[in-house]
């Protein structure tokens, strides 16, 4: 289960806005950053803050956004599952009837 973290946007004067989380090293302090909300993930604080101010970037050190992938889960492999595809529908035989022109 997610628990909800602190997230705050802080100007650095050469990098522009940054998102941080609560425990980052380079969060100034209480007077120069403003609190967003608690949130249960990076994308959810980055939206938030994207509508509040204008060009937002994630804090490099404290919110990787690209994970590295563990080695290994990578090793193994998924089973190859065969493509579904739709039966081939079959053509309605066409049956001559026969026709009468003249009433019985």
């Amino acid at each position: 289960m997610y628990k909800a973290m602190k997230y705050y946007v802080c100007d650095h004067a050469r990098r522009g806005l940054l998102l941080h989380t609560a425990g980052c090293e380079q969060l100034p302090g209480i007077d120069s950053r403003a609190f967003i909300g608690s949130m249960y993930n990076h994308g959810q604080a980055f939206t938030v803050a994207a509508a509040q101010y204008a060009n937002v970037h994630y804090c490099p050190c404290c919110i990787t956004v690209n994970k590295t992938i563990d080695p290994e889960k990578s090793k193994a492999t998924m089973p190859v599952l065969c493509r579904a595809s739709k039966p081939k529908r079959k053509k309605p035989v066409k049956v001559a009837e026969p026709v009468r022109h003249f009433p019985l």
